[in-house]
C-alpha cells in the first residue's frame, strides 16, 4: 500500500515538547504564555487570550491586540518595540488549538525564522 509522503500527520506524540535555543517558557496556562528570550532580542513575550481580548506584550509594551468576540486569531503579526530592538524586526505568532481551545502548538517567528516552538 502506497502512502502519501506529503500527507500531514495528525499524531504529534513523538514530537511533544518545547524547542528553542535561546528562549525559556516561564509560565503557561489556558490561553496564556510567558516566554523569556535571550536572542534574537533580550526580553519577555506574553501572549494572553483571556476575556475575549487577545494581546501580545513584549517587556510590558503592547505589540498587538484584538477583541475576539467571535473569532480567536491563530496567526498574529507584530512588530518588536524600538526600545527592545532598534531594527524593529517583524514577528509572527502561530497558534493551533484543540477543540476545547487548549493550545496544541505555539510558534513564534522573528524575521521568518522560528525562535520558539511548543507542541502538546
Amino acid at each position: 500500500m502506497m502512502t502519501n509522503p506529503f500527507q500531514p500527520t495528525s499524531d504529534l506524540t513523538e514530537d511533544r515538547g518545547v524547542y528553542a535555543d535561546f528562549a525559556v517558557r516561564r509560565r503557561s496556562a489556558f490561553l496564556y504564555r510567558v516566554i523569556d528570550f535571550e536572542r534574537p532580542f533580550k526580553g519577555q513575550l506574553v501572549y494572553t487570550g483571556w476575556w475575549f481580548r487577545q494581546a501580545v506584550y513584549i517587556d510590558g509594551h503592547p505589540a498587538w491586540f484584538r477583541i475576539s468576540w467571535t473569532k480567536i486569531h491563530t496567526s498574529i503579526a507584530f512588530q518588536l518595540p524600538e526600545s527592545i530592538n532598534p531594527q524593529q524586526n517583524l514577528g509572527q505568532l502561530e497558534i493551533d488549538f484543540t477543540r476545547a481551545l487548549t493550545i496544541r502548538r505555539f510558534r513564534i517567528w522573528i524575521d521568518s525564522k522560528i525562535v520558539y516552538d511548543e507542541i502538546h
